[in-house]
């Protein structure tokens, strides 16, 4: 399985989750966001704590060109770095969502492979 090294355009929004399962504040007090993928291909992993998001420049309202960098797994699956490449005005969110094409989702739920030891016996 390769790793995933992505280009996108998104804007960020707040997350609330759903009704049975309501977002929670992190640790830090700060709710999580959603990136709202416009164009180009994203992981379909989105959901960010507010606490990260914040600390790659992701701003609530805004659009950006967002990298978003494979990391080494946890016991949570695949995870990602989310990188704010630049904020975009609306002139440049125009030419971007012709450049990245229509927005797709890269399904990156599948098992995680993780090398088991072996036993001689």
């Amino acid at each position: 399985m390769s790793k995933v090294n992505t280009l996108f355009v998104a804007s960020v929004k707040s997350f609330n989750g759903s009704t049975e399962r309501p977002a929670e504040s992190d640790k830090n007090g700060i709710m999580p966001v959603i990136l709202d993928v416009v164009a180009g291909s994203c992981p379909n992993k989105r959901v960010l704590s507010g606490t990260v998001a914040e600390r790659a420049d992701l701003t609530k309202g805004k659009a950006y060109l967002v990298k978003a960098e494979e990391i080494e797994a946890d016991e949570y699956g695949r995870q990602f770095r989310f990188t704010a490449v630049k904020e975009l005005d609306f002139s440049e969110l125009l030419q971007a969502t012709q450049h990245f094409g229509v927005a797709k989702m890269i399904d990156v739920t599948e098992a995680v492979e993780t090398e088991k030891p072996e036993f001689s016996e």
